[in-house]
């Protein structure tokens, strides 16, 4: 199956919906972007160490990173953000953001740039 790289853009719109319009995610277009077996369950990570593997070791890509981070409710960063953030792993975030947001013209909106505030006020707050 040839990815469609569109088709995943437009299931990181539907993820941002989710929250703030109650509109679901095309599961097979997010299992398939971030390479995921039918097998594996999508859920949010229960710590830091769990966000930290899945993003460095799974996603292999800026747009798999990033569509991880939208599948997680942003409220939920600060619940798993309590230890020391790791240097390298906010340097690989940062290219996520700056990749996926603020260079690309789809998703350089308001309702994602709120993402990033919200989502990068969970790490400064934490240790």
């Amino acid at each position: 199956m040839e990815f469609n790289h569109s088709a995943a853009i437009t299931s990181i719109q539907h993820l941002t919906a989710v929250n703030t319009e109650g509109l679901g995610y095309d599961e097979a277009i997010v299992r398939e972007t971030l390479a995921v077996a039918q097998a594996d369950q999508l859920a949010a990570p229960k710590n830091q160490e769990e966000f930290q593997k899945f993003i460095v070791q799974k996603c292999s890509d800026s747009m798999q990173r990033y569509t991880y981070m939208r599948l997680i409710d942003p409220k939920h960063f600060k619940n798993f953000f309590v230890r020391e953030f790791d240097s390298n792993l906010l340097l690989v975030l940062c290219t996520t953001l700056n990749e996926q947001v603020f260079q690309n013209e789809a998703f350089n909106n308001a309702t994602e740039q709120e993402f990033i505030a919200t989502f990068l006020a969970a790490i400064f707050e934490s240790p």
